[in-house]
């Protein structure tokens, strides 16, 4: 069996969730849009640290729109603009960082036995700077108004991220480091802006309801104006893009590594049972998309769901993927 961070994580946030995910493979046939929106804008991110331009990047980006008609819907042509903006931006802001780190791996694929576990991952970036220290990157996008503040509990809780803390694992088989390697992690901002209003208007006495939002319509920002709009804020503010190092001491890395330790063998184990966390069925982001099958009104094998191997984002682990 082959365990990654995010198998880990759905196991420990729902057993019965990663066995439908994991086990029988099947996933949500609808498209998740902020797994996409998240997917496009690290294409692009990708495409910097490999040294392509942005005309490259985003040619990338526009490729991989194609793979889904979501983005030909209204959301996914905002979404679309607000990609743009972020990747463009990303360029800006980032362009200065070429120069002071050495690029040492991009989207890394690795596996690593421990404890007799077949761990693996894909690292989105590792640096080494001017004093030889590997710094272990994560890129994420959130819309989270907590990112802003270092203290919240968005920042706080990623001291003990299964993701990174498996990744720092991983390192020692990638290249030696100066001293302990550093784990940041690099957030872009999302916005959930849409096109505005031009300008103040407000009902006249004279106007219907009708005519006041037809001229309220009239007013709104074209698509073209809101591009425009959102891909100067991201270019010309730099809060967007918050580069992070979350400090670890080895203890808590030692600690952590042997919950993932203990986790995984129960994911291993021989006779394994699958319950339902039940207060996991119904979340803040709304109701988990396999809640209709464990209530008995859909199933896994309806037009709900779709085949697809488990680790698809580890091509190269072949036959591994899951068994």
């Amino acid at each position: 069996m082959l365990i990654t961070a995010s198998s880990l994580n759905t196991y420990t946030q729902c057993p019965r969730r990663y066995e439908y995910s994991y086990i029988k493979e099947k996933v949500p046939a609808a498209p998740q849009a902020a797994l996409l929106v998240g997917t496009a804008v690290h294409i692009g991110i990708e495409a910097f640290w490999n040294k392509l331009d942005i005309h490259t990047s985003l040619h990338n980006v526009w490729e991989f729109f194609k793979e889904s008609e979501f983005w030909d819907r209204e959301a996914g042509e905002l979404e679309r603009f607000r990609i743009r903006a972020y990747i463009t931006g990303y360029y800006a802001h980032r362009q200065h960082m070429l120069g002071q780190y050495e690029v040492v791996a991009v989207e890394h694929e690795w596996t690593k036995v421990i404890d007799g576990m077949d761990f693996a991952g894909k690292i989105d970036l590792v640096l080494r700077d001017k004093q030889g220290r590997l710094i272990l990157v994560d890129h994420k996008t959130s819309g989270s108004s907590d990112v802003d503040n270092p203290g919240s509990t968005f920042w706080r809780g990623l001291s003990y991220d299964t993701q990174m803390i498996l990744y720092r694992e991983a390192l020692s088989e990638i290249a030696e480091s100066s001293g302990a390697p550093a784990l940041v992690y690099d957030v872009v901002r999302k916005t959930k802006s849409k096109p505005a209003q031009r300008k103040r208007i407000a009902k006249k006495k004279s106007e219907t309801t009708f005519e006041y939002e037809a001229r309220k319509l009239a007013n709104t920002e074209t698509p073209k104006e809101y591009a425009a709009k959102i891909l100067n804020t991201y270019t010309t503010d730099d809060t967007r893009y918050i580069w992070r190092e979350i400090p670890i001491t080895q203890d808590e890395a030692t600690n952590k590594t042997e919950e993932i330790l203990h986790i995984g063998r129960q994911m291993s184990a021989d006779h394994v049972v699958y319950p339902r966390f039940q207060n996991s069925c119904v979340s803040r982001w709304g109701a988990c998309p396999y809640f209709d099958v464990c209530c008995g009104t859909d199933s896994l094998e309806s037009g709900s769901f779709k085949s697809r191997p488990a680790h698809v984002e580890l091509p190269n682990q072949g036959e591994k993927n899951g068994k």
